[in-house]
């Protein structure tokens, strides 16, 4: 429905600048001359409902072929207690700095 309803504002569209191009005869919409703003119009409603089928389209793809998910791996049940910060860190004062630059 979007895709035709595209097509079918493309096609008013283009009827509307032909006609102003090449001088047709449309009636009413002659007043419209120099004016583009009903075939702009006409053109952003037709990439609208373009770009909605689009996503449309892609929509129903991934519905039917989700894409594949990796499982997670399960934790290891080794203790690092060097990444352990739920506790509180030691109150021993840090190591004097040494005079020569070097550790």
């Amino acid at each position: 429905m979007n895709l035709a309803m595209a097509v079918i504002w493309l096609f008013f569209a283009l009827v509307l600048v032909l006609g102003n191009w090449l001088n047709w005869d449309l009636g009413s919409m002659n007043s419209m001359k120099g004016n583009a703003i009903v075939p702009m119009l006409a053109l952003i409603m037709s990439l609208y409902n373009f770009s909605r089928w689009w996503y449309m389209q892609i929509q129903t793809r991934y519905e039917k072929n989700p894409p594949h998910v990796k499982p997670r791996v399960a934790k290891s049940a080794e203790y690092h207690p060097e990444f352990d910060f739920s506790k509180d860190p030691p109150n021993d004062p840090p190591p004097n700095p040494s005079t020569n630059g070097h550790s």
